[in-house]
């Protein structure tokens, strides 16, 4: 009873070994899409009403708990600031620093532009991202969990 106790141990401790090491890609994933969620609704006050940036900044929230120092930093600091704490896939950096920098410099059309562009490439960059984060967490818990699998029948 004590060797099936010790190996059920083993392989759950294993699997959630698998969980940990997946979890900066479902973090990068779920920034992502707070970001757009974000930048998406800049586009709409900007294009709608020409609500200037900070007011824009304090009127917005997110239910999202996982986002809640993104929005605190946003509000105090603004959008570059805010940028410098979050987790995302590599290729969301650039354009994310090169709208930071445009956005309240410019008139509001080549601001929409910017956004527009701008949410276009990372909806592109959260598909792909998603779709591979699930395949790649799929696979590294199948690997941890099979590894304690032959770690629980080695040690017993």
């Amino acid at each position: 009873m004590k060797a099936v106790i010790g190996a059920a141990v083993i392989c759950i401790c294993f699997f959630m070994l698998g969980k940990k090491a997946t979890e900066r890609d479902r973090t990068a994933v779920k920034h992502l899409y707070g970001v757009l969620k974000l930048l998406r609704h800049i586009k709409d006050c900007i294009s709608i009403s020409l609500t200037p940036l900070p007011d824009i900044y304090k009127t917005f929230e997110f239910n999202e708990k996982y986002m809640a120092e993104f929005e605190k930093k946003l509000k105090s600091g603004g959008f570059a600031y805010a940028l410098q704490d979050l987790v995302l896939p590599e290729e969301a950096y650039l354009p994310l620093r090169e709208l930071a920098f445009a956005l309240g410099k410019t008139d509001s059309e080549n601001q929409c532009k910017k956004l527009e562009s701008t949410i276009g490439i990372l909806e592109t960059v959260y598909r792909r991202f998603k779709e591979t984060e699930q395949q790649k967490s799929k696979s590294i818990q199948a690997l941890f969990s099979l590894a304690g699998a032959v770690a629980a029948i080695l040690m017993f």
